[in-house]
């Protein structure tokens, strides 16, 4: 069964069907931390005047792909 939160932004099968080890990946947020290092040419193409946004996102008991979508949802009725 596909939890609705992820079919709302497009997952309909999970690639696998086992159930795991039973293992724990993390048991509080902060176990997992992840810092993106942005290249010296990326950040050289930024400016006032002109280039790509850049934004920082963090967040905390959400994935990437469900952050993102919330962002989205709620641009589109701003």
């Amino acid at each position: 069964m596909i939890p609705n939160l992820d079919s709302e932004i497009g997952i309909s099968v999970y690639s696998t069907t086992f159930p795991g080890i039973g293992g724990k990946i993390r048991v509080v947020p902060e176990d997992f931390i992840v810092t993106e290092i942005i290249s010296d040419k990326t950040k050289n193409s930024v400016s006032d005047q002109e280039g790509y946004a850049v934004y920082k996102l963090k967040k905390k008991k959400i994935d990437t792909n469900h952050a993102l979508s919330g962002i989205f949802k709620k641009k589109a009725f701003d």
